[in-house]
């Protein structure tokens, strides 16, 4: 082949094929007679399954003062119970050749179990054991938390994490929102056995739990093992949860966290977004998608590609229970910090603007809806989108129709939705840098700045 045949070829992107077809995997829905609700998704040809227990309260219920208590209950589930030691755990999950892990985010907790299909009733009879009757042993409960007061400590030296720290705790300033997941320094080394063990009998309870199972496994022995294993557990009354809303600035501000030995800076840029309920979500996600939500976004080609400031930028809406952030995160040399403020907050303004190039909305619509598919290609990512459908209420039919919806955003609808929930004069900026080299250079943004 010719050279100027081989540049020919290369000069011209081949043409996009229809997507291919797709279907949700079937989900059949149970519910015991105590109150645990079942979602059975069997599915895929290889021989794993994937189970998750979901408790549907997790970092946003944390009492004042105790940020971290839900982390550290859901983390002390599988250190122990009245019959196995933390070690006969980690032995029997390593033997059926399964892992096993438990945890909580700020919607809710979780006890996920992914084992060979054949190994399945074994596995979940762990799993019913570690969420029934954990024994929160004290000496367990002493290593966890010397543990994790090192890792808050640890926390201090990285600039990344100490930004969205900061961030949140502007945003959200009176919520639980505003601390970390795994709570703060005094609130862990205070916390007891008892505060953990109440929080275990108050909400883990079946009315207020729920299984997904995903993969490869039979439907009727998968619910008939559950049942003998924890149909006998009494339900008791629903858990008060706490509820609460943050609110949009009135202003913008600009905070700095000195580093004098730092390089460059730690950028976040935002406000308060919205929660997971909003009719808005398929425009929202297309919308962002355009802004700084996907490898060729506006903004990773403003700061990277035009301007190489960054290596990467990215936005997003954190999308909880209640209000979450809405979000630009990225890092820049400390030179050019205030430069790219600018140019973030330029593309604020933009994507509200009008300014929607077809190819751009038809590029992102197509991208979205072209690896959705690969989010539920594994036992584990299938049994990742019922927790979603479980914890957030979604309709059984959402992810039936989710490549339909995206395809049917309007650059209409992008430009609405950039202009009721995107708030470029209502941000709270964070900085976490040399203050005495980047303050200069973001004084002039026309923001009060201060120092953290």
């Amino acid at each position: 082949m010719s050279d100027a045949m081989t540049n020919d070829f290369r000069a011209t992107a081949p043409a996009a094929r229809p997507p291919r077809a797709f279907s949700f995997p079937a989900v059949e829905r149970l519910t015991l007679s105590n109150g645990i609700r079942l979602l059975l998704a069997p599915a895929g040809d290889a021989p794993l399954t994937a189970v998750r227990v979901i408790v549907r309260d997790g970092s946003d219920q944390d009492p004042e003062g105790r940020c971290g208590l839900a982390s550290l209950t859901s983390e002390m589930l599988d250190e122990g119970t009245a019959t196995r030691g933390a070690i006969d755990i980690a032995s029997e999950v390593a033997d059926l050749g399964a892992s096993l892990a438990t945890g909580s985010d700020w919607d809710a907790s979780y006890v996920a179990l992914d084992v060979l299909a054949r190994n399945l009733v074994a596995g979940i009879e762990i799993v019913a054991d570690v969420v029934r009757h954990p024994a929160f042993e004290p000496g367990e409960l002493a290593r966890v938390r010397d543990e994790r007061l090192t890792a808050i400590l640890q926390n201090r030296d990285e600039p990344s994490v100490v930004a969205g720290e900061t961030f949140a705790r502007r945003l959200f300033d009176g919520t639980p929102y505003a601390w970390p997941l795994i709570g703060n320094e005094a609130s862990v080394g205070a916390v007891t056995r008892d505060e953990i063990a109440s929080f275990f009998a108050e909400r883990y309870r079946p009315g207020n739990i729920s299984i997904a199972i995903a993969g490869c496994f039979d439907a009727g022995n998968a619910v008939r093992t559950i049942e003998a294993l924890l149909g006998d557990w009494q339900n008791g009354p629903a858990p008060e949860r706490r509820d609460f809303s943050a609110q949009l600035a009135t202003t913008s501000t600009i905070a700095i966290v000195d580093r004098p030995q730092s390089v460059q800076s730690e950028l976040r840029v935002g406000h308060v977004g919205l929660d997971r309920s909003t009719p808005d979500y398929f425009s929202l996600a297309v919308m962002n998608g355009i802004l700084g939500g996907v490898f060729t976004s506006r903004l990773n080609m403003n700061l990277r590609e035009k301007n190489a400031f960054t290596y990467h930028v990215r936005s997003g809406f954190s999308l909880r229970r209640s209000r979450g952030p809405f979000v630009v995160s990225t890092a820049v040399r400390n030179d050019v910090t205030g430069a790219a403020l600018r140019e973030i907050l330029a593309e604020l303004r933009r994507i509200g603007s009008g300014d929607i190039e077809p190819a751009e909305l038809d590029e992102v619509k197509s991208y979205l809806g072209g690896v959705f598919p690969q989010s539920v290609a594994t036992a584990s990512s299938l049994a990742g989108r019922l927790e979603e459908m479980e914890v957030h209420k979604l309709d059984p039919s959402w992810f039936d129709h989710y490549r339909d919806r995206l395809a049917a955003v309007t650059a209409d609808d992008v430009v609405r939705v950039a202009r009721e929930h995107i708030h470029p004069d209502r941000v709270s900026i964070v900085v976490v840098g040399n203050a005495t080299e980047v303050r200069p250079q973001v004084e002039g943004l026309g923001m009060d700045v201060i120092g953290c």
